[in-house]
């Protein structure tokens, strides 16, 4: 390892993690008027802290999970450290441990989960790539990106999405790397919690699926048919798993798929009140979603989506092309679901693609850093 690169890719990755963090954390702090769903929200993590369910309401728990498991760790932290102080200053009188309130507890929760994303970005480019310098460009792709910053101020569940999405990308990519039992295990469980984050994640699925290889250790041992019928069923279990724990309701299964069936009703019947007179045009709710994915892929500005266009064609060189179940197989796959299948579509739906752009934008500095012809090879 060379020493001093090493320890100036730890400095880039600290210089972009901690101004990514400032982006996320700027007016915080400021009055402004609250997103439509975060007194929903704010309500439903309450719900979670008192009774580990969102009953009767049925909603992908993912985030309610984490910011409810990072809230509890907080107030215990807070409870094991006043209450020895007030004994030691005599002022137990005035020790009242209490809750901390889900806006300002919520709020930085994401600001901080917002920017670790950045760090779990570069560790799937380096994964994949090879290359620290790639690393750094999609660390900076992240850390500047005007949805992954927009949505960290909010007290919403978008940033939990794409924390955990971007978690199963990286392990998902390890596993292809390694071809290790213990690697693919934690993919699929990271996929189960991921889906169980947004319910569309599903599609996850199928890359999971597609980066099934036989252990190194296995491929002389016994059949392959053998081994990939296993590994099948350890996902399923697995991915059931983390499904379960992201949305512990689900042991209620009745009643959750209930729920699950009648939201999911309420949700397609939004279309045509947002389509309007359109609603009666072939394909308008396609052509919606297709133009919706164009405009906000121009927050990413001009520089960015060029890197990625040379990008893309580089995910079939030697180097990158066995790891196309999540460089290409994932992307289209949901690209496909938004613009034919998806009631309607928001800039947090596109925040499922910036992982990749972070990928393919990085791609052309990884081959420029190492040069083409190694990079190909």
């Amino acid at each position: 390892m060379n020493r001093p690169r090493h320890t100036l890719y730890i400095l880039g990755l600290l210089v972009l993690f901690f101004t990514g963090l400032v982006l996320r954390y700027a007016g915080l702090t400021e009055l402004f008027q609250l997103h439509p769903d975060e007194r929903l929200i704010a309500s439903w993590m309450n719900r979670m802290h008192e009774t580990h369910s969102l009953l009767p309401k049925v909603y992908a728990g993912g985030f309610f999970v984490l910011a409810d498991a990072a809230r509890k760790t907080c107030e215990w932290i807070i409870a094991h450290t006043s209450h020895p102080w007030a004994y030691f200053t005599r002022a137990t009188n005035l020790y009242s441990p209490s809750f901390l309130d889900p806006f300002d507890f919520g709020r930085p929760f994401n600001a901080w989960l917002g920017s670790l994303i950045i760090l779990i970005s570069a560790a799937w480019v380096l994964r994949i790539t090879r290359s620290r310098a790639g690393a750094l460009a999609a660390a900076a792709f992240m850390a500047f990106a005007a949805f992954p910053v927009e949505h960290a101020h909010y007290l919403e569940s978008d940033i939990a999405m794409l924390a955990t999405l971007s978690l199963s990308l990286l392990l998902m990519a390890r596993a292809l790397s390694t071809r290790r039992l213990f690697d693919y295990s934690l993919a699929a469980f990271s996929t189960g919690f991921a889906i169980g984050t947004k319910f569309p994640l599903v599609i996850l699925l199928v890359p999971l699926l597609a980066s099934i290889r036989p252990p190194f250790s296995a491929t002389r041992t016994g059949p392959k048919m053998a081994w990939f019928s296993g590994l099948v069923l350890l996902s399923f279990l697995l991915v059931a798993a983390g499904l379960a724990t992201a949305c512990p309701d689900l042991l209620h299964f009745s009643e959750f798929m209930a729920g699950l069936k009648e939201g999911g009703s309420s949700v397609y019947s939004e279309t045509v009140g947002i389509l309007g007179p359109a609603a009666s045009e072939p394909h308008a709710r396609e052509w919606m979603n297709l133009g919706n994915m164009l405009r906000f892929a121009k927050s990413l500005q001009p520089a960015w989506l060029c890197l990625a266009a040379l990008g893309i064609p580089l995910c079939l060189t030697r180097r990158i092309r066995p790891f196309w179940p999540v460089t290409l197989l994932f992307p289209a796959l949901f690209l496909w679901y938004i613009v034919f299948k998806a009631p309607w579509s928001r800039s947090q739906e596109f925040m499922t693609f910036i992982p990749h752009f972070c990928l393919w934008a990085a791609l052309p500095v990884a081959a420029l850093w190492s040069s083409p012809s190694s990079f190909a090879k």
